[in-house]
C-alpha cells in the first residue's frame, strides 16, 4: 500500500473530495496554531496557519462528484 501524501484526497470516484493532512503535518500545524493562539504577533505560525488555510480550500470543488 503506497503511502497518502497531504492534500486534496477523493477516496471514490462518486465522493466529495476532501484533504487528508499526514500526522507529522497534522502533529506542525496544531503545534503552530497553539502558538498563534498564545501570540497572534508570531509571523511564523502566522504564515504556516495561513498555508494551512489554503491547504483546506483546496478541497474546494466547482462540479458534483460522478455518480454511476
Amino acid at each position: 500500500m503506497s503511502r497518502l501524501n497531504t492534500g486534496p484526497y477523493r477516496p471514490a470516484p462518486d465522493d466529495w473530495q476532501g484533504v487528508f493532512i499526514g500526522g507529522d503535518e497534522a502533529i506542525h500545524y496544531g503545534l503552530q496554531i497553539d502558538r498563534l493562539l498564545r501570540n497572534p504577533n508570531d509571523g511564523i505560525a502566522r504564515g504556516v496557519v495561513s498555508d494551512l488555510a489554503q491547504l483546506l480550500y483546496s478541497a474546494k470543488e466547482t462540479r458534483r462528484p460522478q455518480s454511476d
